[in-house]
């Protein structure tokens, strides 16, 4: 099965729902985070950390060509819990990568994340046809790639000197991927943990 890969819809199972990411949800997302939030982040990152800033950052994602940015609702309460992204899409390559996701504190570990990949990978492996999903994040954020390897994603190894950070750090990125004869398993994984 193939979709249409620049199609930017929303997404939802039992326990989160994906809208695509708009303006009018800065206020929201800006109650949620802090400039740690992006503490790993290499680029776009919001210029302050306030509605204002966050609808700036909002737009520029959306402007962004092969990125497709959403916001988390977590369904149990109805809050926004924070965003997640669709990016590097290579339709003709079948993969694409999920990144620039960030939670607000009260959601980390709990099953918005498990149930967002569950939504965004699913998507990904059975409405699109990708072959491949890959994950990367900052090789000092230890919380991340724990969160990675959870979801049952393979690590692939280190892409050194990957990144700049507005700071001058220069970021190792560790790369990750979920790749089509493996998303069974991976799926199974998933739907256990929203399941607890």
């Amino acid at each position: 099965m193939s979709g249409d890969w620049n199609q930017h819809i929303e997404l939802e199972n039992d326990w989160v729902r994906l809208i695509p990411a708009d303006p009018v949800h800065a206020e929201e997302l800006a109650a949620i985070c802090s400039v740690d939030t992006f503490k790993f982040f290499v680029r776009d990152l919001p210029r302050t950390i306030d509605a204002p800033g966050l609808t700036d950052f909002i737009n520029r994602l959306i402007a962004t060509p092969n990125v497709q940015p959403y916001t988390v609702v977590d369904k149990l309460s109805g809050n926004i819990a924070g965003m997640t992204c669709f990016m590097d899409i290579r339709a003709a390559h079948l993969g694409l990568e999920i990144g620039w996701t960030w939670y607000g504190p009260q959601f980390r570990g709990t099953k918005v994340n498990p149930a967002a990949k569950l939504l965004l990978i699913t998507h990904a492996m059975e409405e699109l046809g990708a072959i491949r999903v890959q994950l990367k994040c900052d090789e000092r954020n230890l919380h991340s790639q724990r969160a990675i390897e959870k979801l049952g994603a393979v690590k692939e190894g280190v892409l050194r000197q990957h990144g700049i950070q507005l700071d001058g750090t220069i970021r190792n990125s560790v790369m990750y991927s979920v790749t089509k004869l493996e998303w069974p398993s991976v799926k199974a994984n998933l739907l256990s943990r929203c399941q607890l």
